[in-house]
């Protein structure tokens, strides 16, 4: 008999279900009420209308900055020395949120102007 595990006819396309497909199939018999698995009902939550996640705001109205972070990059006061590194963290910082900050582009030209003249 053909081992289908080894050979993926229709390329990597389907690559996620038939691993999936095969680790039920090893575990079956570990997963569910057969291995007496419990879960404290307190570690989650149901119904929830958004969720903190990677500093964003997932919820109904789709994906929203958290107000907080975005609170502290506008009160962010632009050193006048840093490091290489420290700059690359600001300026990975405010690229990621950079779709829900008006003014970004005054922050980040500013970090470019001191790191160019840090070197």
């Amino acid at each position: 008999m053909l081992d289908l595990t080894n050979v993926m006819f229709f390329g990597l396309g389907y690559a996620s279900e038939i691993f999936q497909r095969l680790i039920n199939r090893i575990l079956q018999e570990y997963l569910g009420k057969q291995a007496n698995l419990k879960t404290k009902l307190k570690k989650y939550y149901f119904c929830l209308r958004n969720i903190h996640f990677l500093d964003y705001v997932v919820g109904h109205k789709g994906i929203q900055p958290d107000l907080e972070k975005i609170e502290k990059i506008r009160t962010f006061l632009v050193p006048t020395n840093l490091t290489p590194f420290r700059i690359g963290i600001i300026f990975l910082l405010l690229k990621i949120h950079q779709r829900f900050l008006n003014d970004s582009q005054t922050y980040i030209t500013t970090l470019e102007e001191l790191n160019f003249s840090e070197k």
